[in-house]
């Protein structure tokens, strides 16, 4: 199953709260999402420290070419991985900096 995030289509779909909230038009930090469609670009790769669950993961995978998302924390990481997996331009890593 595929859809679309910001009019990028996302193969490999696999069911998550996050890609649920997308699929659906749901998003939230409207500010921070403002923010990143004015600053990022189609060729920026982004280093997020600290990635959480993935929600901005979400929204720099839509608008950039290639994602690190780090998140230290075991059982948070797997919340994230399973929510990016996805995306093929994001790379999960369970460390911190």
């Amino acid at each position: 199953m595929s859809f679309k995030i910001n009019g990028r289509d996302v193969n490999g779909y696999k069911e998550s709260y996050l890609t649920d909230q997308y699929q659906e038009g749901r998003t939230w930090d409207h500010e921070l999402r403002y923010i990143i469609n004015k600053v990022i670009s189609p060729n920026d790769v982004i280093l997020e420290c600290d990635a959480h669950v993935g929600s901005h993961t979400f929204q720099f995978s839509s608008k950039s070419k290639k994602v690190y998302a780090l998140e230290a924390y075991n059982e948070t990481y797997n919340f994230l991985f399973n929510n990016v997996s996805c995306l093929d331009n994001v790379v999960p890593i369970n460390t911190a900096l």
